[in-house]
């Protein structure tokens, strides 16, 4: 626009640009507040996610929306952190063995399709 002295309208034209991309303004509201009440709530209660920071706060009467408290809550890294599975270790006083023949019996679904189509469900045991 400055070098070849040309509108704004005129050189969105030529560069098949939008012209409303070019005029933009952001309107983004300042949310420092808000993301201070949720970093004080997620550090006093270290157990609390994101829902229950909502709901803490849709308690006290703020008007706020769940999808924004979640989106700062992570963008703050205030995630709790999973926890592991312990796995079970099986011990072999705990597996039954049969004895005799027919003593343990086991069941599955199984589905398959035939040629036209159609779907097959069949109990095995």
């Amino acid at each position: 626009m400055t070098e070849q002295k040309l509108s704004q309208k005129r050189s969105c034209r030529l560069l098949n640009f939008d012209i409303s991309t070019c005029r933009y303004k952001s309107v983004k509201k300042d949310d420092s507040e808000l993301r201070e009440k949720i970093i004080f709530l997620a550090h006093k209660n270290n157990k609390y996610c994101s829902k229950r920071i909502y709901e803490a706060l849709k308690g006290k009467g703020e008007l706020v929306n769940h999808k924004k408290v979640t989106r700062i809550y992570n963008e703050e890294n205030l995630a709790l952190k999973k926890k592991k599975r312990k796995n079970r270790i099986k011990r072999m006083c705990d597996i039954v063995l049969a004895q005799n023949i027919n003593e343990i019996w086991t069941m599955d679904f199984v589905s398959d399709g035939l040629a036209n189509g159609r779907k097959i469900r069949t109990l095995l045991i």
